[in-house]
């Protein structure tokens, strides 16, 4: 239901041969292509594990806790190891909104803004 395909928001979450994300270590499974993996290679590809997302139907899972918590403006940090932290730097949830805004407008076809192009709203991603 999620894809930045950038390896970086976790919605991609997924055990793959029975580890998280797959075999290659410090990558999400949006990152992971299948040449990590040889011919004839038996994959076996689960929901993520975790009790707190139950399992919903095949590989979907109910991420309204994680939701709840991005809806109050607030995030989760951890250690990635060698992937950088996303999260460094705290967003006002206003601006965020305000991006999120711009993001969907661009996404569906729509000018971001046709005033004056100093006042043009500028999305940076």
């Amino acid at each position: 239901d999620h894809d930045c395909r950038e390896g970086i928001c976790g919605t991609c979450g997924l055990m793959i041969n029975g580890q998280a994300h797959g075999p290659q270590k410090g990558t999400a499974t949006c990152q992971l292509h299948m040449r990590k993996f040889s011919d004839g290679d038996h994959i076996v590809i689960e929901p993520w594990r975790a009790a707190a997302f139950p399992i919903i139907k095949d590989l979907a899972v109910n991420r309204a806790a994680f939701d709840r918590i991005i809806e109050s403006g607030g995030y989760i940090g951890v250690n990635t190891g060698a992937a950088p932290e996303a999260n460094i730097i705290a967003v006002p949830k206003p601006a965020a909104d305000a991006a999120m805004d711009a993001a969907a407008a661009v996404d569906a076809g729509e000018p971001v803004d046709a005033g004056e192009e100093e006042d043009a709203m500028v999305l940076i991603l």
